[in-house]
């Protein structure tokens, strides 16, 4: 959420992740994307700086977040003291019970399904 003023001068909190655009018509509109309308007193420079901080606030916390869970879990002291605490983790759903992976070898398949494919077995032999 990020704190915003109407022209009014009545704060309110807006969830960053909604914002679809903001533009100056003279005045600053925020446009969510369901469509919501909301002018406010801040300029659109200072509403970009306000979601930049807000998401950088969020990292933040999540980075604490994680070096508690490394330190509290025994996972060593390199996260726990923030080095690397915080990484993507890609889980893996496309790979057969092999471990293949069926997006590096979707060409193959995709070439032999290509050069094989399913015909009625009465349907003779497949012509040109």
């Amino acid at each position: 959420m990020i704190l915003l003023t109407r022209l009014n001068g009545s704060r309110f909190g807006i969830n960053a992740d909604l914002i679809e655009r903001v533009e100056t018509t003279g005045d600053t509109v925020i446009s969510l994307i369901d469509g919501t309308k909301y002018v406010v007193a801040e300029s659109p420079a200072d509403i970009v700086d306000r979601i930049i901080e807000f998401r950088a606030r969020v990292l933040a916390g999540a980075e604490l977040v994680a070096a508690e869970v490394a330190r509290t879990s025994g996972a060593g002291h390199r996260a726990a003291a923030g080095h690397g605490a915080l990484r993507l983790v890609v889980e893996r759903t496309d790979a057969d019970p092999d471990g293949c992976d069926l997006d590096r070898d979707a060409g193959a398949e995709s070439q032999s399904a290509h050069d094989h494919s399913p015909r009625s077995a009465d349907a003779g032999p497949e012509r040109s």
